[in-house]
C-alpha cells in the first residue's frame, strides 16, 4: 500500500472547499489593507492615468491607462476591479457589481509590451489617479468543476475503473516501444524515457532543471505522430507558458505536425505561427495532432454532459449545499451514461505535474487511453494552505502508487556547470545529476570586464570573479520581516556593477527573493545605486527581474542572485515551512548556468523549528539539506563576509 491512501470523492470535495475558503479569506483581507501594502504583494496597481481611449476589435470602448511600473503578479487576462484611488474599496459591493455583470463586461486588462500602460474594457474620465485591484476568485468554477470531475474516483464503468486503476498503480505490463533515431542525440535516460512514452499505459518522467523536459516532450509527439499520424495527444500543464513552450518546440522539431490551442487568442505573441487557435473550449470531433490547453479546458466535454445531472440533484437541496451534498451531487451526475469523452485523445501529457494537484489532474487523466507525466518532484510543490494530505501532486501520488522501476530520472544537465550543479546534485538528486560536456567548464564572461582599478571591497570583487561560480555572502542583520535593507543594498551594488560591465538585466542575470517586498526594494535601490556608480553609464534598470521562486521557475540566466532576507528566529518560526522549503530553494540555485550568488545572514540556515511544531520529518530533512548547502559553502571556501 502506498503512503497516500486511496482518496474518496468526500475527501477531495472537502480538501478543494477548505482550499476555496482559505484562499478567499486571505484575498479578501489582503485587499481591504492600505493600497502601498496591496501594491507590495503584487495584488494592486495604483497612480494609473487615463492617457486615452480607443476602441477594441469588436467596436467596444477601452481605457488606455499608464503607470510608472506594473506589479509582477498581473498579467494579461487578469480579472480586476477599477475605482478611484482617493476611493476605499469596498469590496461587498465590488463583489457584487463583478457578480451581477456578464462575462463580456468584467474587467480583463490587457498589459502593453513594457508592462507601462494597461488597457481596460470600458470608458473611464480623466482627471485623477485611479487604481486596479485583483478581486478574490469565485466559487465556480475554481471549486465546482474540480469536485465535479473528482467523481471520476468513484464512478463505475470504463472511464472510472480506468482511472481507479492508475491511480492505484495498477498498470499494463512494460511494452517494448518503437522508436526512430532522434535527430539529435538523446541522453540514455532520455532515450530510455522514450522509448516508455511510446506504448507504456503510464510513464512518469523525472527531469531536473536543465536536462531537456520540453525537448524530450517534442520528440516523444514528434514520434508518435510519425508511428501513426492519426494519433491525438492532449498536452495540458499547470501553465499557460507552459503549453506555448511545448508547442514551440513541436514546431521547431517538425513544423507539419498539426497543432491546435485551445482558449488562446489569434494574436497572442506566445504562440508559434503554426498552431491553429480553436476556440475557447474543446468540441467534438477532434483532429489528428497535438492539442494544448489547460485541465479546465480539457474537463469542458464532461463537464457540459455531467452538468445536468449534477444541477437536477442541486435542486433537490433546500438552503446552503453541504460539502457532502456536493460530493453526493458528483456521484449522481457520473452514475449517468456518459458518451465515450474518453476517446477524444490517445495520449495525454501532464507536464509541470508535479505542480498539479490530484483534482485537477483528474479534469484531463480520463480523456487518455494512456498518460504520460513530465515533472520534478523535488520542485516547486502544489500550492496548499489548508491541509498537506491531498497536497501532494498526481507526480507525487504516482511516484509513491507505481511498482519502483517505471519512473525514469533524466541525469544530464544542459544548463549548469559543474560547480553549480554539483552542489544541487548531492543535496537533491542523490549526486546522480550531471553537467553535460560542453557546459561543465562554463564560466561568467561579461562583454566588457569591469574596471581592474575601480576601488571595490573584497567580498564585491570575489562576487564579480567568473572564476568563482558560487558564493554566499554573508551579511550580518537580524530581520523579521518580509526585506532586507543590508542584502538590498549588497545585491543593488553587484547588479550596478555587471550592468556597467555590459551584462543584459534581460538575459543574463535575474535576483530571486521569497518576497515581493524585498524583490521591490531590490529595484529601488539598484536604480539608486546605478544612479550614484554609474552615472555616466545611463543604464536602465527598468527591465530588471527581480521576482519570487513561483516565478522564476522555468526561467535561467548566466547570473542569478538569491536574497534570503530572513534571520530573526522568532520571525522564521512562523514562516519556516515556506522560507526553508528545500524545493524552493532547489528552484533557486538551480536557476543560473554560469554563477549562483546567495546573499543572507548565517543565521538563516542556523535556524532549526522547534521540534514541537514540526508534524513531518520530510520537512524537517528540509531544513537539514539546507544546512549542508551552508556547510558544504564553509567546507569549500565559497563564503564572503559583506562589510
Amino acid at each position: 500500500m502506498n503512503r497516500f491512501s486511496f482518496p474518496s470523492l468526500l475527501d477531495l470535495t472537502e480538501f478543494l472547499d477548505r482550499e476555496f475558503r482559505m484562499q478567499y479569506r486571505e484575498a479578501a483581507e489582503l485587499v481591504q489593507r492600505p493600497l502601498q501594502a496591496r501594491v507590495e504583494q503584487g495584488v494592486a496597481i495604483g497612480d494609473l492615468n487615463v492617457v486615452g481611449h480607443q476602441r477594441n476589435g469588436n467596436g467596444r470602448p477601452e481605457t488606455v491607462f499608464e503607470t510608472g511600473s506594473v506589479a509582477s503578479k498581473f498579467r494579461t487576462g487578469d480579472v480586476v476591479y477599477c475605482h478611484r484611488q482617493d476611493q476605499p474599496l469596498d469590496l461587498p459591493q465590488a463583489m457584487q457589481e463583478f457578480k451581477q455583470k456578464p462575462f463580456r463586461d468584467r474587467k480583463i486588462i490587457r498589459l502593453s509590451a513594457d508592462r507601462k500602460q494597461v488597457i481596460l474594457p470600458g470608458r473611464y474620465p480623466g482627471g485623477g489617479l485611479w487604481c486596479l485591484d485583483q478581486l478574490p476568485n469565485e466559487r465556480f468554477p475554481l471549486t465546482a468543476d474540480p469536485c465535479l470531475m473528482a467523481g471520476v474516483i468513484e464512478a463505475e464503468g470504463a472511464v472510472g475503473q480506468k482511472v481507479q486503476r492508475w491511480l492505484s498503480g495498477d498498470l499494463a505490463p512494460f511494452s517494448v516501444g518503437r522508436s526512430r533515431r532522434g535527430r539529435r542525440a538523446l541522453t540514455g535516460t532520455q532515450r530510455r524515457a522514450l522509448k516508455r512514452a511510446l506504448e507504456d499505459e503510464i510513464t512518469i518522467i523525472q527531469g531536473p532543471p536543465g536536462t531537456g523536459k520540453t525537448f524530450l516532450i517534442a520528440e516523444i509527439i514528434e514520434q508518435l505522430c510519425s508511428l501513426d499520424p492519426t494519433t491525438r495527444i492532449l498536452v495540458t500543464c499547470f501553465s499557460h507558458t507552459a503549453i506555448d513552450n511545448v508547442l514551440r518546440a513541436v514546431e521547431i522539431r517538425n513544423p507539419a505536425i498539426p497543432q491546435f490551442r485551445i482558449g488562446r487568442r489569434e494574436e497572442d505573441p506566445a504562440l508559434p505561427p503554426g498552431v491553429v487557435v480553436a476556440g475557447n473550449r474543446l468540441v467534438p470531433g477532434v483532429a489528428p495532432g497535438v492539442w494544448g490547453m489547460t485541465a479546465f479546458k480539457a474537463a469542458g466535454p464532461w463537464i457540459s454532459e455531467l452538468r445536468p445531472g449534477y444541477r437536477e440533484a442541486a435542486n433537490r437541496i433546500v438552503g446552503t449545499v453541504t460539502v457532502e451534498q456536493r460530493a453526493e451531487m458528483a456521484r449522481i451526475a457520473w452514475a449517468a451514461a456518459l458518451p465515450p469523452v474518453d476517446e477524444y485523445f490517445d495520449v495525454v501529457i501532464i507536464d509541470e505535474a508535479s505542480q498539479m494537484t490530484l483534482p485537477n489532474a483528474l479534469m484531463a487523466m480520463p480523456h487518455g487511453k494512456r498518460c504520460i507525466l513530465v515533472g520534478d518532484q523535488k520542485q516547486l510543490p502544489p500550492v496548499a494552505k489548508t491541509d498537506a494530505t491531498f497536497a501532494p501532486s498526481i507526480f507525487d501520488h504516482m511516484l509513491d502508487s507505481v511498482e519502483s522501476g517505471r519512473e525514469v530520472m533524466l541525469d544530464v544537465t544542459h544548463r549548469m556547470n559543474r560547480d553549480i550543479c554539483q552542489s544541487a546534485s548531492e543535496l537533491f538528486y542523490g549526486g546522480v545529476l550531471q553537467s553535460s560536456e560542453d557546459v561543465q567548464a562554463r564560466r561568467l564572461d561579461y562583454p566588457s570586464l569591469p574596471d581592474p582599478n575601480r576601488d571595490r571591497p573584497d567580498w564585491l570583487r570575489r562576487a564579480l570573479d567568473p572564476a568563482e561560480p558560487i558564493l554566499f555572502l554573508s551579511t550580518d542583520h537580524d530581520t523579521g520581516e518580509e526585506s532586507s535593507d543590508e542584502e538590498a543594498q549588497c545585491v543593488a551594488m553587484i547588479v550596478a556593477e555587471m550592468l556597467a560591465a555590459g551584462m543584459s538585466h534581460e538575459e543574463n542575470l535575474a535576483v530571486v527573493s521569497a518576497h515581493r517586498r524585498q524583490n521591490a526594494l531590490v529595484k529601488r535601490l539598484t536604480k539608486q545605486a546605478v544612479t550614484e556608480a554609474f552615472p555616466e553609464h545611463e543604464l536602465d534598470v527598468d527591465g530588471l527581474v527581480s521576482d519570487t521562486v513561483e516565478r522564476i521557475q522555468g526561467q535561467q540566466r548566466d547570473v542569478i542572485i538569491v536574497s534570503l532576507t530572513g534571520s530573526d528566529p522568532d520571525h522564521l518560526c512562523l514562516q519556516w515551512t515556506f522560507s526553508h522549503c528545500p524545493r524552493r530553494f532547489n528552484v533557486a540555485i538551480t536557476r543560473p548556468k554560469s554563477k549562483l550568488l546567495v546573499v543572507g545572514s548565517p543565521k538563516f540556515f542556523h535556524f532549526t523549528p522547534d521540534t514541537d511544531l514540526v508534524k513531518s520529518l520530510d520537512r524537517l530533512a528540509g531544513t537539514a539539506a539546507l544546512k549542508r548547502w551552508y556547510l558544504d559553502r564553509l567546507d569549500r571556501g565559497q563564503i564572503a563576509v559583506v562589510n
